[in-house]
């Protein structure tokens, strides 16, 4: 026990003054004489021992009132569990509100429980008290303080929220709130299921060293989910007419495995697909479907599976750009005969356009997906320029060289590139072999034979270092086609000229393959989804003013901000879905994008308390509680404020001074 305003404690001083009083009776005495006195003798003598023994009784009931008068004026306390005595001024309750609190707990939904909880510490605290409420908006209005009735009211009004925070935002947030408050002492209290908000990163969380941090995990009694997670293509490029594979992956987050789970998959609104899936527990699995579509545009699909418990990740939403024409770009000064890839691109699923190199035109190359640049004997910038952009696009570029090409040419191959081009030298060999793992080879053989024959080489010029990948491998390290990754493409080349005196692989079988799924591979892949907290999304289109955005069924509706590649979002996205690009005024559709809330708070299963304290940097000064709901008063006095005891000894002390009444009637003094 300690007491809160010691200075008190001098008064117990003046319990002397009625010791003295009772010890020194001061009264005049008269004398009487009597003949005899033995009578009276006896008579004093037990009237003297009473008379003592009532007023040390009367004495002490005194004594008591006032000690214990003044010890309640010093305020004692019983301490905190962590040694406080005094109330804080402020005190900061953060309310998750993600939507993986509303699994169902022991009290209705978890951010119901989480709410009550809010109450009732609130509650417990004393008269004056300032309070901050925080959910995960954190708005400018979550950093002011309010009276308890304020509190109250917008703690009423918490719903659950498409944002997702991480533990370090929120500590940082409320941290910069409290540092800007005149307030001193401050008590913070995290209420929340922390699913998926330990950072991941290997720094601890720091706090105030004037905060002081109490954590209440809720659990969900059910912790079982199943969610669509994602959803990918094996090509970043999707063509009419062609049968495409989508793959998508479902994940079972409960301890129990998932036999026989029907998963929907609609495309424009049609069911495709119905496959029947078995995970195991806490595991995913990865599973495709395969689709066929007549016409170009953009395909809006979703992915569905039914869960009761976590409904928010049942849906997955896409959209996939079907093209109906691959395009292909070469830059090649030959204009006299049709080249091998003019021919061979002349099919109706692909576009040839040839361009001379001094004469190249940059928007001709903006849609472009494979870019060849064959028999170039000089390099300029204008190329440089060129083919740095169409990499970092993510585009493929094939090199084919010519039978003489300028020092200045092989020196910016080996700069730009990472291709080193030796001398020509005569090889008259078959490639050696070939692997079917190679992404170039992906569909071609059902099964590989050893007496396969193979493209034959007659000369081809050395490679001074060994390329990233050596798709027709020479004998002596020798490479016929070899590929290296430069920025966010690959940049694939040949060793040697494409005509008869050098190579005959444009008239071997391989050459349609090869050719083929360099095109398709080529190209950076169009997200096929972005999530609601995502703030930028890529887009090449023009700038203007009168672009608009809009959710499939026309509710959400808002004006996109421009940048020089992209569309900025700005937090307008709020709901899952598909959301349209178009012009003011106009019904033509521009694009489409498809939105989903993040998976990270897919699994339910409980957060470790251990890794919870070891997100945070000073541990003393975090604590994890589990405050009984009934009880939460009790609670928050003996871990949080101390238990006061003054209106115990002023109890006591009215105690003490109806005793002495009752003793002065009792004996009539």
């Amino acid at each position: 026990m300690v007491f809160s305003s010691p200075s008190t404690l001098w008064a117990l001083g003046l319990l002397a003054i009625p010791i003295i009083i009772h010890l020194f009776e001061f009264r005049r005495y008269k004398k009487l004489y009597f003949s005899d006195t033995s009578l009276f003798k006896e008579i004093k003598a037990q009237s003297q021992t009473k008379n003592q023994l009532k007023h040390l009784l009367i004495l002490a009931s005194r004594l008591l009132f006032l000690a214990l008068l003044i010890l309640a004026f010093a305020e004692p306390i019983i301490p905190a569990e962590e040694g406080e005595t005094k109330a804080p001024d402020i005190v900061s309750i953060y309310v998750d509100n993600s939507y993986s609190m509303t699994a169902l707990g022991t009290n209705g939904s978890l951010l119901n429980e989480a709410v009550e909880r809010a109450y009732r510490i609130a509650d417990a605290y004393p008269a004056g008290t300032r309070f901050q409420l925080i959910s995960n908006e954190l708005s400018i209005s979550d950093s002011r303080t309010l009276s308890l009735q304020d509190f109250q009211a917008k703690l009423d009004a918490i719903e659950s929220s498409r944002i997702h925070r991480d533990l370090t935002d929120v500590v940082a947030f409320q941290s910069q709130a409290l540092a800007g408050s005149a307030l001193g002492k401050a008590r913070a209290y995290y209420i929340s299921d922390f699913n998926g908000m330990l950072p991941t990163e290997t720094a601890s969380i720091s706090i105030d060293s004037n905060l002081r941090l109490r954590l209440l995990p809720l659990v969900a009694t059910e912790a079982s989910n199943v969610s669509v997670d994602s959803v990918w293509s094996e090509l970043p490029i999707h063509q009419m007419g062609i049968t495409q594979r989508l793959f998508f992956r479902l994940r079972n987050h409960g301890n129990e495995a998932l036999v026989d789970q029907k998963v929907d998959v609609f495309l424009d609104d049609q069911l495709i697909a119905s496959p029947i899936v078995s995970v195991p527990a806490e595991q995913g699995l990865d599973t495709n479907f395969q689709f066929e579509v007549e016409s170009p545009g953009t395909l809006r699909g979703r992915i569905h599976v039914d869960d009761a418990h976590i409904t928010y990740d049942n849906d997955l939403y896409f959209t996939l750009n079907i093209t109906d024409k691959v395009k292909i770009v070469e830059i090649s000064p030959k204009t006299e005969v049709s080249s091998p890839f003019a021919r061979l691109f002349s099919g109706k699923h692909y576009s040839h356009q040839r361009l001379d190199p001094d004469r190249v035109i940059q928007d001709s190359l903006v849609d472009a997906q494979l870019l060849i640049i064959n028999g170039v004997e000089e390099w300029n910038l204008a190329l440089s320029s060129i083919t740095d952009l169409h990499l970092k696009n993510g585009g493929n570029i094939l090199l084919v060289p010519s039978k003489r090409h300028s020092e200045e040419l092989r020196d910016t191959w080996a700069t730009q590139f990472d291709l080193r081009l030796g001398g020509l030298d005569s090889v008259n060999t078959n490639v050696l072999n070939i692997s079917p793992d190679q992404p170039l080879f992906k569909g071609v053989f059902e099964s590989m034979n050893e007496d396969i024959n193979l493209p034959r080489c007659q000369q081809a010029y050395t490679l001074n270092s060994a390329p990233g990948e050596n798709v027709l491998p020479l004998p002596n390290n020798g490479s016929l086609l070899g590929a290296n990754a430069v920025a966010s493409g690959k940049v694939f080349f040949l060793t040697a000229p494409i005509e008869r005196a050098f190579t005959n692989l444009t008239e071997h079988a391989l050459f349609v393959p090869i050719m083929i799924n360099m095109a398709n591979q080529s190209g950076a892949s169009d997200e096929l989804f972005y999530s609601l907290e995502q703030s930028y999304i890529p887009w090449k289109g023009e700038r203007s003013e009168d672009w608009r955005m809009r959710k499939e069924d026309g509710i959400n509706s808002f004006i996109p901000s421009m940048s020089f590649n992209g569309l900025l979002m700005n937090g307008q996205i709020r709901s899952p879905g598909v959301y349209e690009l178009y012009r003011n005024g106009k019904d033509s559709i521009w694009a489409a994008f498809a939105f989903n809330h993040n998976r990270q708070e897919s699994d339910m299963n409980p957060v470790n308390e251990e890794a919870l304290l070891g997100s945070f940097k000073d541990r003393d000064a975090v604590s994890i509680t589990s405050f009984n709901l009934n009880n939460t008063s009790f609670n928050v006095e003996t871990a949080d404020l101390g238990t006061e005891l003054w209106p115990w000894f002023v109890l006591l002390a009215f105690v003490f001074i109806l005793l002495e009444v009752v003793l002065l009637k009792l004996f009539k003094l």
